[in-house]
């Protein structure tokens, strides 16, 4: 999800959100080898946020500002 806000042609100001949710699964006789790495495969960021402003001051002079947030994240247990 995303929104944009331009309140005039100079200013701007942007933001993001996503969520993702990975479950991993394995079945068979080669899971308890292939554990480690769906366990690390699960182990990934929920909830990731964005926001940037950015004001042109002159045709030759703008700023612009990011921020990011990134939620940690555990492995689910079965």
């Amino acid at each position: 999800m995303s929104v944009k806000w331009q309140p005039n042609a100079n200013f701007q100001a942007n933001a993001s959100y996503s969520f993702k949710r990975i479950k991993a699964e394995c079945n068979g006789n080669s899971c308890a080898a292939a554990e480690k790495a769906l366990r690390g495969y699960e182990n990934e960021p929920l909830h990731i946020a964005n926001a940037q402003v950015m004001w042109d001051i002159t045709p030759s002079l703008w700023v612009s500002n990011v921020v990011q947030y990134v939620a940690s994240s555990k492995p689910m247990r079965s």
